[in-house]
């Protein structure tokens, strides 16, 4: 596999992003088959768990007769590369996300809180270490995309009022501010409370 989606795939995890990215939509592929470049064009199922819409095609990463997932050594460059790479597609994952709950592409029941998070957890843990600390992974890229929304007490709203006492070119008064951190408190209190009764009708099957 060589690209997908118009993207150059690196590994598996890479080609799996795309797939996920894409359900009911047509990808184009370029693969290459005996030193041949050939155009194929797939159409992930569209496919739902928790809420989540993504996409599958039906196919696995191979494994060999050990049942041990192959392994390429890389330079240490290479992985810091590799690893940015694929941090950059649980951004744009997590954006693309986010713009679907506005746009309506995305169902707000999606939206997990701390109950999802430990069901999830636990089962990482007993896909193996390696699987846990890939979802550790995911979740913190996760928190540090959410961290950065413009809303006051993230870190997000901080730069906003950076970028506001620059245009102005004074500061907010601290009333100012004291009043739209009590405004940005109230909106993730109630990111909370959505986030913790989604999990809830989840678990009683509501």
């Amino acid at each position: 596999m060589l690209e997908a989606g118009g993207r150059r795939i690196g590994d598996w995890q890479d080609f799996v992003a795309v797939i996920e990215q894409n359900p009911g939509r047509t990808v184009p592929l370029v693969v290459e088959r005996e030193r041949r470049r050939l155009q194929l064009r797939v159409t992930p199922d569209a496919r739902s768990a928790h809420d989540l819409r993504f996409g599958r095609i039906g196919v696995s990463a191979y494994y060999s007769s050990d049942d041990v997932l192959p392994r390429e050594r890389v330079s240490p460059v290479r992985a810091v590369g590799q690893g940015a790479r694929q941090t950059w597609g649980v951004v744009t994952l997590t954006i693309d996300f986010l713009a679907g709950m506005i746009t309506g592409r995305q169902s707000p029941k999606s939206v997990g809180g701390p109950i999802m998070i430990g069901q999830m957890s636990g089962k990482f843990v007993r896909a193996g270490l390696e699987a846990f600390l890939g979802f550790m992974a995911l979740l913190s890229v996760n928190l540090a995309v959410l961290n950065l929304l413009p809303i006051p007490v993230l870190d997000g709203g901080h730069l906003v009022f950076l970028a506001v006492e620059g245009i102005r070119g004074r500061p907010l008064s601290v009333e100012q501010r004291m009043r739209l951190a009590q405004v940005g408190f109230i909106i993730l209190v109630a990111i909370m409370v959505w986030a913790i009764g989604n999990d809830l009708m989840r678990a009683f099957g509501l």
